[in-house]
């Protein structure tokens, strides 16, 4: 039985998408082993106040997790615009620092182990103009209805709900 060039490659193609979805379902089984949150710290809060919000990261799996904490509110400052805040019908612009990296070595990683929880409160109002009163609605900022990370060197899906805000 003769295989022709064509037929070879349909062949390696098929097992090159099966290799893409097979890593995209483990992908996201191992991000399941993640919970996230994102909640405000004081639900409303006066003109001289923070806007804060608390955001966590949860490992739930049976082994450590290694992650990128790059542009995630983990770093401990905001370094990129990754929330998505909507008042009175508009989107606030980012006006903190951006940081332009080269791709990260083993040390820019952190492990995060069994059962362990990491956990960081962020003022918003340092990077975005929340000062007038009215209600600030904040989520994550999403790639459809998912935000990306990288966890153990593969980009990985976190799921948080949107939090409100209300500044008198």
């Amino acid at each position: 039985m003769l295989i022709s060039l064509r037929g070879v490659a349909a062949i390696l193609c098929t097992c090159l998408l099966y290799g893409c979805i097979a890593d995209t379902m483990s992908q996201k089984e191992q991000s399941a082993d993640l919970q996230t949150g994102l909640r405000s710290v004081v639900e409303t809060i006066k003109p001289e106040d923070r806007a804060e919000v608390l955001f966590y990261l949860e490992n739930k799996s049976a082994q450590p997790i290694r992650f990128l904490p790059w542009n995630t509110p983990l770093e401990g400052e905001l370094t990129a615009d990754i929330f998505d805040i909507s008042f009175d019908g508009g989107s606030l612009l980012y006006q903190g620092i951006m940081i332009k990296r080269a791709a990260p070595v083993e040390a820019d990683y952190e492990t995060l182990a069994v059962d362990e929880r990491r956990e960081v409160v962020i003022d918003l109002a340092e990077s975005y103009d929340m000062s007038a009163a009215g209600s600030y609605h904040v989520r994550l900022r999403t790639f459809g209805d998912e935000t990306m990370m990288q966890i153990d060197g593969i980009d990985a899906v976190i799921v948080s709900e949107p939090v409100t805000i209300v500044r008198q």
